[in-house]
């Protein structure tokens, strides 16, 4: 028989001091930043491929570099959102990592499946993006000058929009994880 949630003993750790908490907040942000840097890096090598993926939206519409640096920049922003996405276990993981300890057992039970389920859904959410919603806006917001303009897309807009777009609609798709946990730890109920 499980003992009610108010007699269930916190683990040590939950009651940390403050420096404690911060410093355990500290190991687990460098953590998350190595494997962005680590995945970015690795996303470097195959930059081509993926500038080619994410410029399929545009329907042969051409980008233009307008700086020196512009090209660059494209390569470094495609790698760098790809590592983000590509580090997502890593980062969910270090984040439910850095709650756990504030949390009773059979709260802890869930983490690894939210882990599982949040980059689920948040891949779920970009490829919705990607497939569904970036082509119509993009169908929109290019074609809503009705001729009178001639679209002159950077490369450095474009990533930039498209990178911000993805990150987004994959956050958006989180909210059910969000309240789900929220609900397992008694701050959100259906009413």
């Amino acid at each position: 028989m499980t003992q009610p949630r108010d007699q269930e003993a916190l683990p040590e750790t939950a009651n940390m001091p403050f420096l404690d908490h911060l410093e355990e907040l500290r190991r687990r942000l460098i953590k998350s930043f190595l494997a962005i840097v680590v995945m970015a890096a690795a996303a470097g090598f195959f930059a081509d491929e993926l500038i080619a993926l994410i410029t399929r939206p545009l329907g042969g519409v051409k980008l233009h570099v307008t700086e020196v640096t512009g090209s660059f920049y494209a390569y470094l922003k495609v790698a760098l959102f790809t590592g983000v996405v590509a580090a997502l276990p890593v980062i969910f993981y270090q984040m439910w990592a850095f709650i756990s300890p504030g949390l009773y057992p059979h709260e802890r039970r869930a983490i690894l499946p939210l882990v599982i389920v949040s980059t689920i859904l948040f891949l779920i959410g970009g490829t919705f993006c990607y497939l569904v919603v970036l082509p119509l806006a993009l169908h929109v917001l290019i074609g809503f000058s009705g001729g009178l303009f001639t679209p002159i897309i950077t490369v450095d807009s474009y990533i930039t929009f498209t990178g911000l777009f993805l990150l987004a609609f994959g956050f958006a798709f989180e909210m059910p994880v969000l309240a789900y946990f929220l609900g397992r730890v008694g701050l959100l109920t259906s009413a």
